[in-house]
């Protein structure tokens, strides 16, 4: 566990969310993790087909200055399983669109995010 973030975990089963549930880190695999401030307020969103690895990635201690102001931001980091990478892209895609996040919106590229 990294120090002074909370971990949580959702599955999505045949696109709706379903309520949270308890998962070891070994089983969380592709999906979508939603990073929160103090406040509870979501400040970036992504995709991760090893959604450990991924999120992992962002506590190096080389990391580039988008990453960094994620990081000291960050208290929180909600999962949502998803079946397939596909799945996961679509519901990335949803989820930015409706909760427009702080970090996604600064850098969005829309021809990085395929419909």
């Amino acid at each position: 566990m990294i120090q002074g973030i909370a971990f949580s975990c959702r599955a999505v089963q045949k696109g709706f969310l379903s309520e949270p549930k308890q998962a070891s880190h070994h089983s969380l695999n592709t999906g979508v993790y939603l990073m929160r401030d103090s406040a509870g307020k979501i400040i970036y969103i992504g995709k991760a087909k090893d959604l450990r690895k991924r999120v992992l990635s962002y506590f190096k201690s080389n990391s580039e200055d988008k990453t960094a102001a994620i990081v000291s931001s960050l208290r929180h980091i909600d999962y949502i399983l998803a079946s397939s990478e596909r799945e996961a892209l679509i519901l990335e895609r949803q989820l930015i669109s409706k909760f427009k996040p702080y970090f996604n919106v600064l850098w969005l590229d829309d021809k990085s995010y395929p419909i």
